[in-house]
């Protein structure tokens, strides 16, 4: 049984493992992007949205709509996680502010 145990640990720090190579693979890959688009690694959501969107659009102008759905997804991602973080820290800055006024 211990070592029934074991495994399930090992396991389940090897899908934590694989989901954070996951995340930082899907980061780089925007990052990428829009570098190609004349945007830096630390420029705003917004600008890196838009990059991303012009390469979606390109990639259909193309013809290549199998790559533009991958786009898609790689943006949709990318809101998504900045929406994420964007509550955590709502999150974190109401529990953390005390209510002074009324």
């Amino acid at each position: 049984m211990f070592i029934l145990v074991q495994n399930q640990g090992k396991t389940s720090a090897a899908a934590g493992t694989s989901f954070e190579a996951q995340e930082s693979s899907l980061a780089e890959e925007c990052d990428a992007i829009c570098r190609l688009h004349g945007v830096p690694a630390g420029a705003p959501l917004a600008v890196q949205l838009k990059a991303l969107d012009a390469e979606y659009h390109q990639l259909l102008d193309k013809g290549q709509s199998g790559k533009a759905d991958h786009i898609q997804a790689l943006f949709t991602w990318k809101s998504k996680m900045a929406t994420q973080v964007h509550r955590c820290s709502t999150i974190w800055l109401t529990d953390a502010t005390p209510l002074i006024f009324k």
